[in-house]
This record gives structure tokens, sequence and C-alpha cells, in this order.
């Protein structure tokens, strides 16, 4: 098998919405060096005392999470736009592109912004975001 390109996750970015409500203005996050979507599900304990000794449940809500780590530029469109909805507690659109294609767009709340400025080293920042829609 030759070697290729489509198991790479450099082209895949993050963009955010950086100032219209219809969230059509999409900006790429400068800096990104990392992108990780999650997903998960709550389970929910249905056990009692008819069930035995074996946990008994059901899957509950869908928990989708997206992390981004980048390289703490002095001033950038999406960054400012991401710390601005953590600051202000409002909702983000956000948008996942591959090699400049939408691959899935959602609306977010950025739950923490933690940056990252050691002596003798580059200024990096990690935001985590947790989705409020699905993935569409």
């Amino acid at each position: 098998m030759a070697c290729t390109n489509q198991y790479s996750g450099t082209g895949i970015v993050l963009k955010v919405n950086v100032s219209d409500s219809a969230g059509t203005d999409m900006k790429t996050v400068g800096g990104q060096t990392g992108l990780t979507r999650s997903s998960s599900a709550d389970f929910i304990d249905l056990s009692n005392k008819d069930t035995g000794a074996v946990v008994c449940g059901v899957p509950g809500r869908i928990n989708k999470t997206l992390t981004m780590d980048a390289l703490a530029p002095v001033s950038d469109d999406g960054r400012d736009a991401i710390q601005d909805a953590h600051d202000n507690r409002t909702a983000v659109s956000i948008a996942v592109f591959k090699s400049a294609v939408l691959q899935e767009s959602a609306t977010a709340y950025v739950m923490s912004f933690d940056q990252n400025d050691p002596d003798n080293d580059k200024s990096t920042y990690t935001v985590n975001l947790q989705l409020i829609t699905a993935w569409a």
C-alpha cells in the first residue's frame, strides 16, 4: 500500500464564527496543533433488588465535546472569538474543515480556556468546547 495523506490530521482545522448572528463569518483559529472530537454516553443505572448482582441499565444522553490545542498568537480573530464567548458565557458557532471542505458544524459553549506561557518555550493554549447541538 502506498503511503498517502488520507490518515493525516494536518488538514483538519476548527473554524469559529467571528461576527454575524447567522454563523456564516467563519475564520480559522490560527496556530492549531491538535483537535480532538469526543463522544460519550451517560449510563442510566436501572439496577434494583430484583436484578441481582449484575448492573442493569440503558444508555442515556450523548455528550459531545471538542478539545483544541494551539500556539498562542498575539492576535487572531478566531482565538479572540473563542475567548470572548468564554468570558461572556455565550454560545459560539463552530465548524470542522478538512482541506477547506466543511466536514461538520455545531454550536458550543467554551467550557475552559487555558493558556500556558512557559519560560524559554512557546506559548500555547487549550480550549474545551461542549456541544449544545448535534454535529450537522
